[in-house]
Formats: C-alpha cells, structure tokens, sequence
C-alpha cells in the first residue's frame, strides 16, 4: 500500500502559498520532502526539492504533480 503525502502550509501572501509536501518513510523507503508553490491567478504548480530548494526535474516533476494537487486539496479541506 502506498503512502499519502501530506502539504502543510509554510507562507501564504496575496498570491502564492508556500506548501511543504512530505511523503512519510516506509519500511524500506526513507521520506521525502517537497516544496510546492502554487499560484492565485493561475493553476501554475512550482515544485521544488526539499533538500537544496531546486526546482525538480521536469520527469520527476509531472510524476509527482497529480500526488501534490490531492494533498493540497485535502489540506486546504481541513484547514
């Protein structure tokens, strides 16, 4: 079974929010962090790694996208 990532807020202005996105270990897996900045005008998503801040890969990228929007939609529901 796959785990869920869960986004937590960092910074928030009037148009972009900061997300840090988590994906928590497995038994075999250590857990990653991603950063994800999503836009009040647009549906632009900027993600980024959590280690040095850079701007992930474009493969990497549209992997993680669909994983990142769910977990921003579901923290945005419960906040």
């Amino acid at each position: 079974m796959r785990r869920k990532p869960t986004a937590t807020a960092v910074s928030q202005d009037n148009q972009a929010t900061l997300w840090r996105v988590q994906w928590p270990c497995s038994g075999s897996r250590w857990g990653k962090t991603y950063f994800a900045t999503t836009y009040a005008d647009s549906d632009e998503l900027l993600i980024q790694t959590g280690a040095k801040r850079q701007v992930a890969a474009e493969g990497v990228a549209k992997k993680l996208e669909p994983a990142i929007r769910q977990a921003i939609a579901s923290a945005k529901a419960s906040a």
